[in-house]
């Protein structure tokens, strides 16, 4: 909604108008319990709830740190706690307070100027928590009032501009209009972009260096666990869990320029492959690989360009739903609803936010669908509600026009005009149109916008759903089921889907990258060349540890060969016993780091230590994973 307003500030161009972004001095210290509490009577809240939050606030106690030592206690006489989940609450009902003075200062004059754009929907500002943003006319008169208002806040709420900190921003306003407005509140020029619920906001496109501090956090917080010992399981976990969330807040508002996000997946492979070290040559499988479904070979990550679709998607819905909030009614008082919302051109009155958004529609009205109900607020041409499609893509407008109906028509002007049957010369000259069921129309329902799924299911929007419909259907893989499941450890699940992927670095694969091959022994046996087939099991050193460990687990009638493993993972009949799948990934995770010790140090273990340090770990392991609650039925063990 900020964006909304600042468009054309960096112009000078129509009505002159002011924008304050005003920082409170010492926001939650400052509050005057009295006024607080005469917010909350007002409000109606409950009396025994007034007295408990009364008695919260005026029994806290502070004391001062000396040196490291706490010195004395005194009591409180104002504020509120920072920290305490419960202080944003109150400090909303406290800014309440200035929106009820607001507009009581102005219904008392008759020459207020309201922002242009915002006397319609009797906007003056924005808050979230301390953040102020006002919005006036460029006018000393505007100003004025505004003043009073924040004069009479301070006194009966304490809370005061901290005129230091506050911005101001004119757009086509005078000189000597703004040094007489910049008399009346001295705040600080201000300058687009700036920042303000934690991104920037600006009148014009951001540049790609905008996103700097994005990018630069996104950095920082790999660097933090850049010199921890981190596994590929707990690397992964941090991109999906940590990384790719960082980046949220910022994608659900802007369409994201694709260097940034290309630059932003960098940082996320450098990290999962060579610990934030930016190496040639480390990736071991691509990058739209790792962004499948872990049933599909991957491992879950977000593909961004299209996580970023699917968050403007909500955006974009919520104009074709009309949700009731204050930035789809200043939208749709731009004209754009949902019965013209396909068609409408982009202007230079919108935000460039909003433009960027509308750019997406191809690629978000396939999924659109509309469900006929009294028909009228569904438009008969661009909105979809026949198989079909749209039926302008059938019908041109030379016919639509031609044949007595105009660009606005809604579905049930239509359906009256044809008497709810197709004229047999339109079924002529556009045989397509026999083989869809006009709908009847229901007085009493009205007309509802569903999300076509992938599988043509007719759902509620949901970002994840539009994620999995934006994306590219994916083969589900055989083997992911004995990789990835309820209780797998980590370390072990991504060391046997990279073998599965036949991607751990082999001699045989890194043979394939020199001209001039080496003299290259396997570590373990010496026998041959190392490979996923050699290694798992055919190799003499791992084919003892494999036996150990199935007896141990009783898998007796286990495959004793990668290919005969890999058969079983993807056949019909994998294996189901809990034990049997995380006996499997340990044993090639163990071997796997037996022959990366014997490459690279000159430690040695015999097959029986091996296979015992293997059954340790698995044991522990298991511990571990029912002690913090990973297997969510325990029951399925089965020893």
């Amino acid at each position: 909604m900020a964006h909304e307003l600042v468009v054309g500030y960096h112009l000078n161009i129509g009505k002159p108008r002011c924008a304050f972004k005003i920082d409170l001095r010492k926001a939650y210290d400052m509050v005057d319990w009295r006024f607080l509490i005469t917010m909350m009577e007002g409000f109606g809240f409950h009396p025994v709830l007034v007295s408990w939050i009364r008695e919260m606030l005026s029994t806290t106690t502070y004391s001062v740190v000396v040196n490291g030592e706490s010195w004395g206690h005194f009591q409180g006489k104002r504020g509120i706690r920072q920290g305490d989940p419960l202080s944003p609450y109150l400090f909303t009902l406290i800014m309440e307070g200035f929106a009820m003075i607001f507009k009581q200062c102005i219904a008392e004059v008759s020459y207020f100027d309201h922002h242009p754009g915002c006397a319609d929907i009797d906007l003056t500002h924005l808050c979230f928590a301390d953040d102020l943003f006002v919005f006036t006319g460029g006018d000393v008169a505007s100003v004025e009032v505004l003043k009073k208002a924040l004069y009479l806040f301070e006194k009966r709420s304490g809370l005061s501009p901290n005129l230091a900190k506050s911005d101001v921003f004119f757009g086509n306003v005078p000189d000597s209009e703004k040094n007489a407005i910049l008399s009346c509140l001295p705040f600080r020029l201000g300058a687009f972009p700036i920042r303000y619920l934690g991104v920037p906001l600006s009148p014009s496109f951001l540049k790609v260096s905008d996103y700097g501090g994005l990018i630069a956090r996104v950095k920082q917080r790999v660097q933090n666990w850049k010199m921890k010992a981190l596994s590929f399981g707990g690397r992964r976990q941090l991109v999906i869990s940590v990384l790719q969330s960082l980046q949220l807040y910022w994608m659900a508002v802007f369409v994201f320029p694709s260097s940034v996000l290309h630059e932003l997946e960098g940082i996320f492979r450098s990290f999962l492959w060579s610990q934030g070290e930016t190496v040639q040559g480390k990736c071991r499988i691509a990058w739209n690989v790792l962004c499948c479904p872990r049933e599909c070979g991957g491992l879950g990550f977000k593909n961004l360009s299209i996580w970023n679709r699917a968050l403007i998607a909500k955006n974009m819905w919520d104009i074709l739903t009309s949700r009731p909030t204050l930035w789809v009614s200043w939208v749709r008082s731009l004209n754009i609803n949902s019965s013209n919302f396909w068609i409408i051109r982009k202007t230079n009155a919108w935000s460039w936010v909003l433009r960027k958004m509308m750019d997406l529609r191809n690629v978000l009205r396939p999924h659109v669908i509309s469900r006929i109900g009294d028909g009228r607020n569904t438009h008969a041409w661009e909105d979809t509600w026949l198989r079909c499609g749209p039926l302008s893509s059938v019908i041109s407008y030379r016919h639509i026009h031609g044949y007595g109906f105009n660009t606005s028509t809604t579905v049930r002007e239509f359906l009256d005009q044809i008497d709810g049957t197709w004229p047999a010369d339109w079924l002529v000259r556009w045989p397509i149109l026999e083989v869809h069921t006009l709908p009847v129309v229901v007085d009493e329902t009205s007309d509802t916008v569903l999300w076509q799924s992938r599988n043509n299911g007719m759902v509620d929007f949901a970002v994840s759903v539009a994620y999995e419909s934006l994306d590219v259907p994916h083969d589900i893989v055989p083997w992911a089921a004995s990789v990835w499941f309820t209780g797998h450890i980590p370390k072990h699940a991504f060391c046997l889907w990279l073998a599965c992927h036949h991607r751990l670095p082999t001699q045989d694969r890194l043979i394939l990258w020199k001209h001039d091959p080496p003299d290259w022994k396997c570590s373990l046996c010496g026998s041959c060349l190392d490979s996923h087939q050699h290694l798992f099991f055919e190799c003499t050193y791992a084919a003892l540890v494999w036996a150990k460990v199935r007896e141990t687990i009783g898998w007796i009638d286990g495959p004793q060969s990668w290919n005969g493993i890999m058969d079983m993972l993807s056949g019909h009949t994998p294996p189901r016993k809990f034990i049997h799948k995380i006996g499997l990934a340990a044993s090639v995770y163990m071997i796997w780091k037996e022959r990366n010790k014997r490459l690279f140090t000159s430690e040695r273990k015999p097959e029986s230590v091996c296979a015992r340090d293997t059954l340790e770990d698995l044991g522990v392991e298991l511990v571990t994973s029912l002690r913090y609650g990973w297997l969510v039925q325990s029951r399925k063990i089965e020893s």
